[in-house]
């Protein structure tokens, strides 16, 4: 969508994600934790992984078929069962984030596709707050009186440039804020 002067689309040119790619993954929804369920560990460790097709069946190393996966979790990725598909969703409010899914036993149903919600705790809970907080007390007193309250926001103090203007999450978390 926004394109820079940095290759991020190889095809089957290339099959190691480059340092371009790295770095625009974690900007991405999903692209400063790993993109298994659950998983916590920050992309400093992370191994990029081709999560739409494996390289080896065609997959491209294209920026959008790309996600970022800890060492533990790309090891477990594969057709057998006990082993984990990904994906990319392709729209709804997940939209660009990877689904991780755990292949059952044959005759099993399928299981479901899940979504790495640990990195939006911190951001939701600001919004949550803030909701909580105007159905307990209401408005405020200056917002009563007409003023907008411009309250700042945490994340750019503590990590100023993670979420710039341009990442999918810096807009959905200013528009929460």
């Amino acid at each position: 969508k926004n394109h820079t002067a940095v290759p991020l689309y190889f095809g089957q040119a290339k099959r190691i994600a480059t340092p371009g790619q790295r770095l625009a993954l974690f900007s991405a929804p999903d692209g400063h934790h790993c993109a298994a369920a659950g998983c916590d560990r920050q992309a400093a460790y992370m191994e990029i992984h081709h999560a739409v097709t494996d390289y080896a069946r065609g997959g491209r190393t294209d920026i959008i078929e790309l996600a970022p996966l800890c060492p533990t979790h790309h090891r477990m990725v594969g057709d057998q069962p006990g082993q984990f598909s990904t994906g990319r969703i392709e729209s709804g409010p997940d939209e660009g984030r990877t689904w991780w899914q755990h292949n059952a036993e044959p005759g099993a149903p399928p299981t479901e596709r899940l979504v790495n919600r640990l990195p939006d705790v911190a951001h939701n809970y600001f919004a949550n707050l803030e909701q909580v907080r105007a159905e307990i007390h209401g408005r405020t007193p200056l917002e009563r009186a007409g003023f907008t309250l411009n309250r700042i926001n945490v994340f750019d103090v503590i990590t100023p440039g993670l979420f710039t203007a341009d990442t999918p999450h810096a807009h959905a978390f200013r528009a929460a804020m």
